[in-house]
């Protein structure tokens, strides 16, 4: 096929296609009106129009899944862009959590943009990725909140990559950058101990926090959405609650 040129479809394969039962995407937003796609078959493959659906700001952080480097790096370089001041304080968050981590930049590293840092006791950075994975994921959820502001930010198994012992002000830290980016957050976590160390973030916060709880029955799964009150007391008083 010549460079530049489109495949094109044969007419007995475009009549097959278009003779099928026609397709619609629906989905709907709470208080919005109902958005319909409908895919249509061209000489030149599927067209799919667009019916002007708003985009909503949001991401999943899963261990499974690890990001491209280039990703973070793309995320502060726009923060970074506007000046809004978003970058000084994901600086400040990871470096409460790393006091040896001095300053965070881009750099480029085999023709890739990635984060490098500033670090205490080595002339030259290092690219964030080989520190640890923890920092790498802190610094990846702080900068998604700022990137993602006004949307959600959905983060499974929490305690993932982080000791322990930093868990609390982890929480601390995600919970104040995710009110000052009005950034809605859902986090999963089977760690009990992971639990525990939101609750200094939690008291005094209550009517911020939920405890959404799955369970399984014959007719299917359903989700309880409890108080943060709730799950305060419960986890003060040892309860069960995952």
């Amino acid at each position: 096929m010549p460079f530049g040129k489109q495949p094109v479809a044969s007419s007995g394969i475009l009549q097959q296609a278009t003779s099928m039962p026609q397709i619609e995407f629906k989905w709907k937003r709470r208080d919005r009106q109902e958005i319909v796609s409908k895919p249509v078959f061209t000489s030149t493959g599927l067209k799919l129009d667009s019916p002007g659906s708003g985009y909503f700001p949001a991401i999943w952080y899963t261990p499974g899944a690890g990001e491209l480097p280039e990703e973070n790096a793309k995320r502060f370089s726009e923060l970074d862009k506007h000046g809004d001041g978003d970058i000084p304080l994901v600086k400040e968050k990871v470096s409460k959590e790393f006091p040896f981590i001095k300053d965070i930049s881009i750099l480029y590293h085999a023709g890739l943009p990635m984060m490098f840092a500033e670090v205490d006791g080595h002339a030259h950075k290092i690219p964030v990725g080989l520190l640890s994975d923890g920092i790498n994921r802190l610094l990846g959820i702080c900068l998604s909140l700022a990137y993602y502001k006004g949307g959600t930010v959905l983060i499974d198994q929490f305690e993932d990559g982080f000791h322990h012992a930093l868990l609390p002000s982890i929480w601390s830290s995600i919970y104040s950058l995710a009110c000052e980016f009005k950034v809605q957050l859902f986090i999963t976590t089977h760690s009990r101990e992971c639990l525990n160390a939101m609750l200094p973030t939690m008291r005094g916060n209550e009517d911020e926090f939920c405890l959404l709880k799955a369970s399984r029955s014959e007719n299917g799964c359903s989700i309880k959405s409890l108080t943060g009150s709730y799950l305060e007391s419960a986890l003060e008083q040892d309860f069960e609650v995952r």
